[in-house]
């Protein structure tokens, strides 16, 4: 769930969101959460979600502790405006469907993460607007 939709869902809506100007600051968020998702989240081994509730619970979770953390961060990076923004709505992003990819490729309960990932997106339907009108 750490792992959000940054490139199917994150680029083209900042494009729409705040156009061609916003394009380098999300290609680093991407690049950042690439770089992460192929060190440590592979490694992650013992994560389990059993039923629909928890990961339900967990896509919502997901992308409000997003927003949260990328709220906590525009003092401390000095964002303001559209960077905060971007930031703001890439912490509500849903989780991606490479990480179902990745879990399949290496056994690591790829029926848990491909609930994971579809319900995630369909909460996105509900939290991504919220971010927008937040932003």
């Amino acid at each position: 769930m750490m792992f959000n939709n940054s490139a199917n869902i994150g680029l083209p809506l900042a494009l729409l969101a705040w156009g061609e100007e916003a394009l380098p600051a999300v290609l680093i968020l991407f690049m950042v959460e690439n770089t992460l998702r192929f060190s440590p989240g592979v490694r992650m081994t013992d994560v389990s979600l059993c039923d629909w509730r928890l990961a339900t619970g967990s896509a919502f979770l997901r992308a409000l502790a997003g927003i949260a953390i990328g709220a906590g961060l525009f003092p401390m990076l000095g964002l303001q405006d559209r960077e905060a923004a971007i930031l703001l709505v890439f912490g509500a992003l849903p989780p991606a469907v490479l990480n179902f990819l990745v879990a399949e490729r290496y056994q690591q309960e790829p029926e848990r993460v491909g609930s994971l990932v579809l319900i995630g997106n369909l909460t996105a339907l509900i939290l991504l607007p919220l971010a927008l009108v937040l932003e």
